[in-house]
């Protein structure tokens, strides 16, 4: 009976390895899905944040917050999906075993956790610049929205290549890892 169980163990530990590698490579895509969008979203609204940061009348200068905000509090939602798939994706890439796939699944996980937390301030200052009743004041705040926009622009490209890197990281072509040879 004993034999018999770990024949069983034997052949169907690889599967189990392969089911979660899979798990994994769709959580990992997911997070590079959604900090592509991040990317996408700050560089779009970098156009209205400069244009209000440099505008020369209040009430455009306040539209240009307005759509400026819009823009950032979706790159924030994208952001805190990307961040939750992430941490899931980190906790699979423990089980998939590669140290290549976990550094990189790790790296993914900082840089998207970096990339929120900006956005967040991003979109606070952009929120402040479109309520200020002054040109001044608009100016200050959506300057500020705008560099952190850049640096969270920078993470998101960032986790991108790591969640890139750690989903091509993740191959079982030993046979003995449930892997198909080639």
């Amino acid at each position: 009976m004993r034999s018999i169980r770990w024949i069983l163990l034997v052949f169907l530990t690889p599967l189990f390895g392969q089911a979660q590698c899979e798990v994994f490579k769709s959580e990992i895509s997911e997070v590079e899905q959604e900090m592509r969008r991040v990317h996408r979203l700050t560089d779009s609204l970098k156009t209205f944040a400069e244009s209000a940061a440099y505008g020369d009348r209040a009430d455009s200068a306040r539209e240009d917050a307005r759509k400026a905000m819009l823009l950032a509090g979706e790159a924030l939602a994208s952001a805190y999906d990307a961040t939750s798939v992430a941490a899931e994706a980190q906790y699979h890439s423990g089980i998939c075993g590669i140290d290549a796939v976990k550094s990189a699944a790790i790296d993914a996980e900082d840089f998207s956790t970096s990339a929120r937390d900006l956005m967040e301030e991003a979109y606070a200052l952009a929120k402040k610049a479109y309520g200020a009743r002054n040109l001044g004041n608009i100016h200050y705040y959506i300057r500020q929205s705008l560099n952190a926009s850049r640096e969270a622009e920078k993470f998101a490209q960032s986790a991108v290549y790591a969640a890139s890197d750690s989903f091509q990281s993740c191959t079982h072509d030993d046979i003995s890892l449930g892997g198909n040879r080639k």
